[in-house]
């Protein structure tokens, strides 16, 4: 299920959950699975609004689009984003892709955001193909424990 937002579709977890267990699960590449989330977002909102919230994910969700088109993107829930991308666009090492994503929003020009906007991953490689919650738990939890971008 996606859902229109300004023009651009938004694609939804729902969306996400079908492309797993229709296309991924079947497919012959390698997946990894990347949760990302918008670091202190609520204080945006608080500070600026929702509407300007708002605003925040809708860019970030251009962004990702944008950069990843390689991969299945979707706006999960609040400040929260989850991306399938095959395993052989990255090369066996992420950081340049982490390090892409991050420059990309980091560099937002927006005058309250910019520079001051950040965000955490978790990454799960599908070596295995667990069932779709198991796998956005196993990101989560990477996502929750990594304190750092190594």
């Amino acid at each position: 299920m996606n859902k229109q937002s300004s023009g651009r579709i938004v694609n939804t977890d729902a969306w996400l959950k079908d492309i797993y267990e229709r296309v991924v699960c079947h497919d012959n590449k390698s997946y990894v699975f990347i949760e990302m989330n918008i670091k202190q977002f609520r204080y945006l909102n608080v500070k600026y609004g929702i509407q300007f919230g708002d605003n925040v994910l809708r860019e970030m969700l251009d962004i990702l689009m944008d950069l990843l088109k390689e991969a299945y993107v979707s706006h999960h829930h609040a400040d929260i984003f989850d991306i399938l991308i095959p395993y052989d666009w990255i090369k066996n090492d992420i950081r340049p892709l982490m390090s892409r994503i991050v420059d990309a929003i980091f560099d937002i020009d927006v005058p309250e955001i910019h520079h001051n906007i950040f965000v955490s991953f978790g990454i799960y490689y599908l070596y295995d193909y667990p069932d779709y919650e198991m796998l956005k738990t196993y990101a989560a939890i990477a996502r929750k424990e990594a304190k750092t971008l190594y």
